[in-house]
C-alpha cells in the first residue's frame, strides 16, 4: 500500500494506521518533509515487524509545521 499526499510547506508528517476497531498498529514518522507531492510505501507490517491480516484499515495523516496542523483520515486495504 502507498500513501500519497501533497503539502505546501515543510512539515513534520505522521501517518498512524489503525484496525477498524481503533487499535493503532503502526506509526510512520516523516520529520522535515519538503513541500510537494509524496508517495510513502507501507510494507503491511505492524510496529513490531509482524505481518498483519489482509483487510481494510484506517489511517490518519497529520502534517504539522510552525503555523498550523492539518490532518486527514482515510481507509486503505492490505491485500
Amino acid at each position: 500500500t502507498d500513501f500519497t499526499f501533497e503539502i505546501n510547506n515543510i512539515a513534520s508528517v505522521k501517518i498512524d494506521i489503525f484496525t477498524l476497531g481503533g487499535r493503532k498498529i503502526k506509526t510512520i514518522n516523516l520529520p522535515n518533509t519538503s513541500s510537494g507531492y509524496h508517495i510513502i510505501p507501507w510494507d503491511g507490517f505492524d510496529q513490531f515487524g509482524g505481518n498483519i491480516a489482509k483487510g481494510v484499515y484506517l489511517y490518519r495523516l497529520k502534517a504539522t509545521n510552525q503555523n498550523s496542523t492539518s490532518s486527514y483520515i482515510g481507509r486503505c486495504a492490505k491485500n
